[in-house]
């Protein structure tokens, strides 16, 4: 498994894709995995909120963060069967959260 170069760009791409306003990079529990400083300007670009931290602590952001996130009100004419739009939701990248949350 390699800790560096780390998370890199391409690996938070597909979460952007899906809307993500936040994102939670866990380094693993023990901190070994790195964040590319590139990933970070990357995701400033994109005016996305970055969070970097060991899993322990990712975890319990990434929680706090979707407890927080409300869905909106739905404004719906009667009769409608449309569901709101979901709002943008934190995410963790898959394949840095498989490594990290061994």
């Amino acid at each position: 498994m390699r800790h560096s170069p780390g998370i890199q760009p391409a690996d938070v791409e597909e979460l952007l894709a899906h809307g993500a306003a936040a994102v939670v990079l866990s380094q693993g529990i023990d901190k070994r995995l790195q964040v590319d400083p590139a990933t970070l300007q990357y995701l400033q670009r994109q005016s996305v909120e970055v969070h970097v931290a060991g899993t322990p602590e990712a975890a319990q952001i990434y929680n706090e963060l979707a407890s927080t996130t409300s869905s909106p009100t739905p404004s719906r004419s009667p009769g409608s069967s449309t569901q709101p739009a979901s709002p943008p939701r934190p995410a963790l990248p898959g394949r840095q959260a498989s490594r990290g949350m061994q």
